[in-house]
Order: structure tokens, then sequence, then C-alpha cells
């Protein structure tokens, strides 16, 4: 991504939780996501502290996406997804 592309998605990023307020959680303690599912798409972000698995939860509640126990999906809907993809870009660096 570009400089500008990234100041935009810094700029217009909502909280992925939404008990964390915009104005207590500095810029630099921010993982700033792109987060795509289907055609839809939001910039979010996370405090740096927040584990993986419990971001993955929160953007997908954002998105209202119904997410099962990978346990539960078979490997090849693992792999290739019938109702869409959740695709991650961080505001720093494509993930």
């Amino acid at each position: 991504m570009k400089a500008i592309e990234l100041m935009k998605l810094r700029r217009k990023a909502e909280p992925a939780n939404p008990r964390d307020d915009p104005s207590s959680v500095p810029m630099d303690e921010r993982l700033i996501v792109e987060v795509t599912y289907n055609t839809m798409g939001m910039a979010l972000w996370v405090k740096n502290d927040v584990i993986a698995g419990r971001a993955l939860d929160l953007f997908a509640a954002k998105m209202r996406v119904h997410v099962s126990p990978v346990s539960s999906i078979k490997r090849d809907e693992r792999r290739h997804p019938q109702d869409g993809r959740i695709a991650l870009c961080s505001g720093r660096k494509p993930v």
C-alpha cells in the first residue's frame, strides 16, 4: 500500500471492540486492518496487545459474520470457503 492509502485507512478505521474509545487508545498502540468479507469491506483497529483469535472474533462480530469452530469445518472448506473469505490487510503491511 502507498503512504497516502495508509493514511486514509488509519483515518477511517473504527474500533473493532465496542468497549474501546478512540480517544483513549493512542495511534501507536493500534493495529489497523482492512477486513474484507465477500464484497463488504471495513477499516477496523484493535489494541496491539489483543490476541489474534480475539481480534478475528471482533472483526467477524463487527461485520456480522457467523464464525464456527475450525474443528467443525471440513478441511476443503477451510481452504476454499463457499460463502466468502475474510482477508486481512494490516495498516502497516499485508497480513
